[in-house]
């Protein structure tokens, strides 16, 4: 999978989560590291079906990082945001439509937020 120990790490030291292929961070203030490892092997497989679908990134927006709504699942690591706007408008609802498979075989919940002003974004979360 894309966890691995980095060469420095002592053998009782924690995993860490590496960006997988066909998956970009928004910038260097998205944390992926520290979401729920079920968000993580999502995120691998999204990543490569993306990159195949579209021959283009999946773009992660925001995982356990900036601001949400007080009560949002982002600040104990249950959730991501993951980036619509980037793809043509005929590919918008494939992508809804394999997340959506995804999303159930993972057991998460899915909400397209792609419609709200300034949001352009589809937000995935631990169901529950």
């Amino acid at each position: 999978m894309w966890w691995s120990k980095m060469a420095d790490q002592a053998n009782d030291s924690p995993i860490k989560f590496i960006t997988p292929p066909g998956v970009a961070l928004k910038d260097k203030t998205v944390d992926v590291e520290h979401i729920n490892s079920v968000l993580q092997a999502f995120l691998v497989v999204a990543g490569l079906v993306h990159m195949h679908l579209f021959n283009s990134l999946l773009t992660v927006t925001s995982g356990k990082d900036a601001k949400h709504a007080q009560s949002s699942k982002h600040y104990i690591g249950n959730a991501i945001d993951l980036r619509i706007v980037d793809l043509p408008p005929d590919y918008q609802p494939v992508f809804i439509l394999y997340l959506r498979v995804l999303c159930d075989r993972f057991h998460l919940a899915l909400f397209d937020e792609s419609n709200v002003p300034g949001a352009g974004h589809v937000h995935i979360e631990i169901a529950g």
